[in-house]
């Protein structure tokens, strides 16, 4: 649902997804890649998802932000699809 959102901002031609779960990620990539008919690889880190990408989205339950304000393309927005506490920083602060 997210992605469909964003997808409204701008258009999505590409998507790496990364995940602590190899499995579970490429699953995401593949369903997401085939319901917008586009390329979905799955990335070896967050930074490596984040390289070069006109959107950012992190849905992750870590205490620790997964990027750093450099990982992510000057100009692309970063999110979360949902709230989390401040102690929960999952996108990078600027």
């Amino acid at each position: 649902m997210t992605l469909r959102g964003l997808g409204r901002l701008r258009p999505i031609r590409e998507l790496a997804v990364c995940g602590i779960d190899k499995r579970r990620a490429a699953d995401i990539a593949d369903r997401h890649g085939a319901a917008f008919r586009i390329r979905a690889t799955v990335a070896a880190s967050a930074r490596a998802a984040a390289r070069g990408a006109d959107i950012v989205l992190v849905a992750t339950w870590s205490r620790r932000p997964l990027l750093d304000a450099a990982d992510v393309t000057p100009g692309s927005p970063a999110t979360s699809p949902e709230p989390t506490s401040p102690a929960k920083p999952s996108c990078p602060r600027t």
